[in-house]
């Protein structure tokens, strides 16, 4: 593709539900050193990790990776992202959250040569089928609703949308319900306006960033991706991972 395309890990180490996480062993290297290694394997510009601790500065930069030294009061990720990327010639910014694991670089391909070629799209993003009752109900999986052209409609923690006159234990088999999964393609033009307009209150409301993006009025679409992705949200969700989700 002819786009400047770079990837920013916002990793830091005070996550409320696995503190530390970022650098929690896995195979014997940091949980971040995955993340990283899976976005090299993709080709982009630059991948940068995007950091306030020092602890995360000096483990990213012994094994390898680029580091943006933040500070330490951005609200989100994508806000950390953008104190990383505001002075670089980028024109697409993909901002991976430390904690998604298993990303298929094909898709992710897929991703930004779609944005390439279609100017009016703001963001990209990714979802993956529900197929399980328990994580559909789980506040910690994020729903998503699309529109026929895979533009987002809404994100959720909330399980939407709701089945009416349907047992809870066939919504799987009778809808096709979406995974949001932590990963953002931005234009350079849409972060910067993303991080210079205040947090939105349904944001805050259900702390997703990606709410501000739509209150905003931005069109997101999202690429559909195999089911190999997952979020490290809680320490026991190391043990859903395989060995070829893990590796880098």
């Amino acid at each position: 593709m002819s786009l400047r395309a770079v990837a920013v890990i916002p990793a830091r180490l005070a996550a409320r539900r696995f503190p530390g996480k970022v650098l929690h062993s896995l195979h014997d290297q940091p949980l971040l050193w995955h993340v990283w290694s899976q976005l090299v394997n993709c080709g982009f510009d630059d991948t940068i990790i995007a950091t306030p601790d020092a602890e995360v500065e000096a483990a990213a930069t012994a094994f390898g990776a680029h580091v943006h030294r933040t500070d330490d009061h951005h609200p989100t990720g994508s806000d950390r992202v953008w104190a990383a990327v505001e002075s670089r010639a980028a024109e697409l910014i993909v901002n991976v959250q430390a904690d998604t694991l298993g990303l298929d670089s094909a898709t992710m391909r897929e991703l930004l040569e779609r944005m390439e070629d279609d100017p009016s799209i703001d963001c990209g993003t990714l979802v993956t089928p529900i197929t399980d009752t328990d994580e559909l109900v789980n506040p910690h999986c994020v729903k998503a609703v699309l529109a026929a052209d895979s533009r987002a409609l809404w994100f959720s923690r909330a399980l939407i949308p709701h089945l009416r006159g349907v047992d809870m234990a066939e919504w799987v088999d009778q809808h096709r319900f979406w995974r949001h999964i932590g990963v953002y393609v931005y234009r350079y033009d849409c972060l910067r306006a993303f991080s210079e307009t205040p947090r939105s209150s349904l944001e805050v409301a259900e702390s997703l960033e990606q709410l501000r993006l739509l209150e905003m009025g931005c069109r997101v679409i999202a690429e559909k991706h195999p089911a190999t992705a997952v979020s490290i949200d809680r320490p026991q969700d190391v043990n859903k991972l395989t060995l070829s989700q893990s590796k880098g």
